[in-house]
Protein backbone atom coordinates (compact mmCIF):
# COMPACT_ATOMS: atom_id res chain seq x y z
CA UNK A 1 0.00 0.00 0.00
CA UNK A 2 2.87 2.38 0.77
CA UNK A 3 4.13 2.21 -2.82
CA UNK A 4 0.71 3.29 -4.13
CA UNK A 5 0.59 6.52 -2.09
CA UNK A 6 3.26 8.37 -4.17
CA UNK A 7 1.38 7.51 -7.36
CA UNK A 8 -1.86 8.82 -5.92
CA UNK A 9 -0.16 12.04 -4.86
CA UNK A 10 1.37 12.36 -8.33
CA UNK A 11 -2.05 11.90 -9.98
CA UNK A 12 -3.58 14.42 -7.59
CA UNK A 13 -0.87 16.93 -8.55
CA UNK A 14 -1.45 16.30 -12.25
CA UNK A 15 -5.19 16.78 -11.78
CA UNK A 16 -4.58 20.00 -9.85
CA UNK A 17 -2.24 21.27 -12.60
CA UNK A 18 -4.83 20.43 -15.26
CA UNK A 19 -7.52 22.18 -13.21
CA UNK A 20 -5.40 25.36 -13.02
CA UNK A 21 -4.66 25.20 -16.76
CA UNK A 22 -8.35 24.79 -17.60
CA UNK A 23 -9.18 27.71 -15.31
CA UNK A 24 -6.59 29.79 -17.17
CA UNK A 25 -8.20 28.89 -20.52
CA UNK A 26 -11.62 29.69 -19.08
CA UNK A 27 -10.38 33.05 -17.79
CA UNK A 28 -8.88 33.84 -21.20
CA UNK A 29 -12.10 32.88 -22.98
CA UNK A 30 -14.09 35.18 -20.69
CA UNK A 31 -12.08 38.09 -22.14
CA UNK A 32 -14.23 37.99 -25.23
CA UNK A 33 -14.57 36.77 -28.78
CA UNK A 34 -11.16 38.06 -29.91
CA UNK A 35 -9.35 36.04 -27.24
CA UNK A 36 -11.46 32.95 -28.02
CA UNK A 37 -10.50 33.32 -31.69
CA UNK A 38 -6.80 33.50 -30.81
CA UNK A 39 -7.07 30.53 -28.43
CA UNK A 40 -8.97 28.42 -30.92
CA UNK A 41 -6.66 29.20 -33.81
CA UNK A 42 -3.53 28.45 -31.79
CA UNK A 43 -4.94 25.22 -30.35
CA UNK A 44 -6.32 23.89 -33.62
CA UNK A 45 -3.84 25.18 -36.21
CA UNK A 46 -1.29 22.40 -36.80
CA UNK A 47 1.46 24.76 -37.94
CA UNK A 48 1.11 26.98 -34.87
CA UNK A 49 1.01 23.95 -32.60
CA UNK A 50 4.13 22.47 -34.18
CA UNK A 51 5.95 25.80 -34.02
CA UNK A 52 5.17 26.09 -30.30
CA UNK A 53 5.92 22.47 -29.38
CA UNK A 54 8.80 21.42 -31.66
CA UNK A 55 11.94 23.04 -30.38
CA UNK A 56 15.43 22.30 -31.68
CA UNK A 57 17.59 24.72 -29.72
CA UNK A 58 19.21 24.06 -26.36
CA UNK A 59 17.46 26.35 -23.92
CA UNK A 60 15.55 25.96 -20.68
CA UNK A 61 12.29 26.03 -22.65
CA UNK A 62 13.57 23.45 -25.15
CA UNK A 63 14.68 21.15 -22.32
CA UNK A 64 11.29 21.60 -20.64
CA UNK A 65 9.47 20.72 -23.87
CA UNK A 66 11.64 17.63 -24.45
CA UNK A 67 11.07 16.43 -20.87
CA UNK A 68 7.34 17.11 -21.16
CA UNK A 69 7.21 15.04 -24.35
CA UNK A 70 9.03 12.15 -22.63
CA UNK A 71 6.60 12.27 -19.70
CA UNK A 72 3.64 12.37 -22.09
CA UNK A 73 4.91 9.35 -24.03
CA UNK A 74 5.58 7.46 -20.77
CA UNK A 75 2.03 8.22 -19.65
CA UNK A 76 0.65 6.93 -22.96
CA UNK A 77 2.63 3.70 -22.62
CA UNK A 78 1.34 3.22 -19.07
CA UNK A 79 -2.31 3.31 -20.16
CA UNK A 80 -4.05 -0.01 -20.68
CA UNK A 81 -4.53 -0.96 -24.31
CA UNK A 82 -7.34 -3.52 -24.35
CA UNK A 83 -8.24 -5.54 -27.41
CA UNK A 84 -11.20 -4.17 -29.36
CA UNK A 85 -14.53 -6.01 -29.15
CA UNK A 86 -14.79 -9.04 -31.44
CA UNK A 87 -17.22 -7.35 -33.83
CA UNK A 88 -14.57 -4.72 -34.62
CA UNK A 89 -11.61 -7.08 -35.00
CA UNK A 90 -12.02 -8.41 -38.55
CA UNK A 91 -11.04 -11.91 -39.63
CA UNK A 92 -7.44 -11.83 -38.36
CA UNK A 93 -8.04 -10.77 -34.77
CA UNK A 94 -7.63 -7.03 -35.25
CA UNK A 95 -4.88 -7.17 -37.85
CA UNK A 96 -7.22 -6.88 -40.81
CA UNK A 97 -6.99 -3.94 -43.15
CA UNK A 98 -10.70 -4.33 -43.88
CA UNK A 99 -12.57 -1.04 -43.96
CA UNK A 100 -15.91 -1.09 -42.18
CA UNK A 101 -18.58 1.33 -43.34
CA UNK A 102 -20.49 3.50 -40.91
CA UNK A 103 -23.64 1.60 -41.89
CA UNK A 104 -22.02 -1.66 -40.81
CA UNK A 105 -20.94 -0.14 -37.48
CA UNK A 106 -24.46 1.16 -36.86
CA UNK A 107 -25.95 -2.21 -37.82
CA UNK A 108 -23.64 -3.93 -35.35
CA UNK A 109 -24.50 -1.44 -32.62
CA UNK A 110 -28.23 -1.83 -33.12
CA UNK A 111 -28.06 -5.61 -33.40
CA UNK A 112 -26.16 -5.91 -30.09
CA UNK A 113 -28.05 -3.26 -28.10
CA UNK A 114 -31.05 -4.36 -26.02
CA UNK A 115 -34.44 -3.45 -27.40
CA UNK A 116 -36.62 -1.10 -25.42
Amino acid sequence: MKHIVPFIRRYEQVIEDAKRFLKLLHDFSSLGAAMRTVLTSSLVDMQSYERLTNVNEDSEYANFMRRSRELYEDALRSLPNPDPPAEFQGSKGGESSEVVSIDEVQRLQYSTSPSL
